[in-house]
């Protein structure tokens, strides 16, 4: 199946802001209700932590947050503990609000970053989860060529993938995206009227997610991605694909050979 970069709704300006916040804000939700997915990436960060020495994590592309809160707790329980930056080119003020108020090792950055040229003092590892697929190929290899420039630690984490699984799993979600609207916080009634009653939040999912698992990156094209950057030869790199419930998740970690 090839690689299709279909139009996603919630990447056009002219999609509602409370409806890309309320769909990024569900996706965190959903991604933090269950742990083992993320095992084996855990066990892939830290041997970039600890092979460069980092104990920030500077998350690219944040939206909701993601799988953010259970990261960070997975990381701290191998003995691992970091401070996390959340940053995104459109920031969801108020989901990054009650991160840093629930979380006391997140911060936010207010002003939007640029994944493909983030920032020398936002020093740390950059980690992507469920963003990196956004971005076209030369923008993709344009944000691990800057990693690379910068000489910092880069992971990337896809929960879905270019396969009939995840797509079909995503195309069942619309009853768990209606329930889920639910459990949002802070609860408004835009969420009862457009998950309940309108389901646009739960079409939004749908839509998305399909276009999602058809924009992932394969390892085969993460290593293409990876062939054509400067100085990837004095990085380890790791890109795996691994199977978790009816899909697959995918992900690439690297880090400076000589931090």
């Amino acid at each position: 199946m090839p690689r299709l970069h279909l139009l996603e709704i919630e990447d056009q300006t002219w999609c509602p802001r409370f409806l890309r916040d309320a769909a990024t804000d569900l996706l965190a939700f959903v991604e933090n209700s269950v742990d083992r997915p993320y095992h084996h990436f855990v066990g892939r960060l830290i041997e970039a932590l600890e092979a460069t020495s980092v104990d920030r994590i500077v998350d690219l592309c944040s939206g909701g947050g993601g799988p953010l809160p259970t990261l960070s707790r997975l990381l701290d329980q191998h003995g691992h503990p970091v401070s996390i930056r959340l940053t995104d080119l459109h920031p969801n003020i108020d989901r990054l609000t009650q991160l840093t108020r629930d979380h006391e090792n997140f911060e936010a950055e207010w002003a939007p970053v640029d994944a493909t040229n983030v920032p020398e003092e936002l020093a740390g590892m950059r980690l992507l989860c469920e963003g990196f697929h956004h971005f076209r190929p030369d923008d993709a290899r344009s944000i691990l060529q800057d990693a690379v420039d910068q000489g910092v630690p880069i992971a990337i984490l896809e929960l879905v993938a270019r396969a009939p699984g995840s797509i079909l799993g995503v195309l069942l979600s619309p009853p768990i995206a209606m329930l889920g609207t639910l459990f949002l916080r802070p609860f408004t009634w835009k969420h009862l009227l457009f998950g309940i009653f309108i389901p646009l939040i739960p079409f939004l999912i749908v839509f998305d997610g399909v276009v999602s698992c058809l924009r992932i990156y394969s390892p085969a094209e993460l290593q293409d991605l990876v062939d054509g950057v400067r100085g990837s030869e004095d990085y380890v790199w790791h890109i795996e694909r691994r199977r978790f419930g009816l899909g697959w998740t995918t992900t690439l970690v690297a880090w400076p050979q000589s931090p």
